[in-house]
């Protein structure tokens, strides 16, 4: 009958770290006796991998020829999405005890969402119908793994936006002559300076407004024709209240005509001689006098 032992862990510290590659296997026993593990060094880099090793120290022998007489032990991962280890389970028959059995653990891209995180890697207990392999348990050096996350940025804290306290009462114009500059003024209560005005999305320059406690005052250089949205920013939130400016048609005056004077004629009589005058304002010549 197969049995469990107790659980065997490695703790493993994803940090960020300086990168040391080993150039021989088996720089680390995690533990020895009948089940020696060993792995190749104590670095690794998020996209890497560690290399280890397992092997027995004596042949798998089973009462009563039991069948099957071999020795599991499986491995696993805390967070195998992020951490995974291949194989999972290493397996010896008894005609393989003497076999090393090599297992890797690797670093996922795009885990470890921290540049500093303890994972755990646990050996299970070894299953086994052989005496002397089940209810070993295996001494073990825990051993601390440093893993380089290079792409890790801490996220930025997000200060939210002051609350909106500036109202807008009321403004004047609502209509403008299209083409034409106008001065738009704003009524109501306003707590914070106007960083920005924008006009149908155009933001205004810096000194196109004026703004005091209770108004601010908008030079605009020309309205179009039809609406107009003015939007005014100053840094809090929910927006204030957009102006609607309609601009209409420019309506263009017949000029008077000046009716010309009446001309006129006017008798003139000196004796019995009659002269007549003509003109706007007529007179007699000199000895003439007008008769009606």
């Amino acid at each position: 009958m197969k049995t469990k032992v107790a659980i065997i862990s490695i703790i493993f510290s994803i940090a960020s770290g300086t990168f040391f590659a080993s150039n021989s296997l088996a720089t680390m026993s995690l533990s020895s006796g009948r089940i020696s593990i060993l792995v190749d060094r104590e670095t690794l880099s998020v996209g890497e991998s560690i290399q280890g090793q397992a092997r027995l120290d004596a042949p798998i022998i089973c009462p009563g020829g039991s069948d099957p007489c071999d020795v599991e032990v499986t491995i696993t991962s805390s967070i195998p999405g992020d951490l995974s280890i291949s194989p999972q389970t290493l397996i010896w028959n008894a005609n393989q005890w003497s076999q090393v059995r090599t297992f890797s653990i690797f670093a996922q891209p795009g885990g470890f969402n921290a540049a500093s995180e303890n994972v755990s890697v646990t050996f299970q207990p070894a299953v086994s119908a052989s005496v002397y392999y089940s209810g070993f348990v295996a001494l073990l050096t825990p051993a601390i793994f440093t893993i380089n996350n290079p792409n890790y940025q801490a996220p930025v804290s997000q200060v939210p936006d002051p609350i909106q306290k500036s109202t807008v009462m009321s403004y004047s114009p609502e209509t403008e002559t299209a083409t034409l500059p106008t001065v738009i003024k704003v009524l109501g209560s306003f707590d914070r300076s106007v960083s920005n005005i924008s006009v149908d999305g155009a933001l205004l320059s810096r000194n196109a407004w004026q703004q005091s406690a209770n108004s601010l005052s908008i030079s605009l250089p020309a309205v179009v024709l039809g609406p107009n949205s003015i939007q005014i920013f100053n840094g809090a939130v929910p927006l204030l209240q957009s102006l609607v400016i309609t601009g209409i048609s420019p309506v263009h005056t017949q000029p008077v005509s000046q009716s010309s004077e009446k001309m006129r004629y006017l008798r003139c009589i000196k004796a019995d001689h009659l002269r007549i005058a003509f003109g706007i304002s007529p007179t007699c010549p000199k000895g003439y006098t007008s008769k009606v």
